[in-house]
């Protein structure tokens, strides 16, 4: 058996975990992002001069969810390989979703998503951070 099967079977069922929430919430990003680009196809010309902010902003927060939820999935398949600038890239994407999910409750949106979400992120955040998971790191990283 080589050094790499070595350290692949003794990977930590977290980082399986981790990478199976990243895809799994990416793919569901991706999937509200269209749902999205949809409805705003759909709106009639009167509707987006009227509301040209609203349209601005849906559009902008449409085109953000389409970017992390690509990173989410990319960093969610990196990881199980051990690569560090997966884990950073979950972390960055985990700190200004959670971010972007308090704002989104005290601008009055769906609660119930929002903080969904936040915990999602902060699950994750602390699994990536576990002592666990950063000795396996640190194990395929050296």
């Amino acid at each position: 058996m080589s050094s790499v099967q070595a350290w692949i079977l003794e990977r930590p069922k977290r980082i399986l975990v981790i990478s199976v929430i990243a895809i799994g919430f990416g793919v569901l990003a991706v999937l509200a992002a269209f749902m999205a680009i949809a409805a705003l196809v759909e709106l009639s010309d009167y509707q987006r001069t009227q509301l040209p902010f609203d349209y601005a902003l849906t559009l902008s927060l449409t085109v953000l969810t389409l970017v992390e939820s690509v990173i989410m999935i990319v960093c969610g398949v990196a990881i199980r390989s051990g690569h560090r600038w997966a884990r950073l890239g979950l972390s960055v994407v985990c700190a200004l979703g959670s971010a972007g999910s308090i704002l989104q409750i005290v601008l009055g949106g769906d609660i119930v998503v929002a903080v969904i979400s936040v915990c999602m992120y902060i699950l994750l955040l602390i699994l990536l951070w576990s002592r666990v998971t950063s000795s396996w790191f640190a194990d395929v990283n050296s």
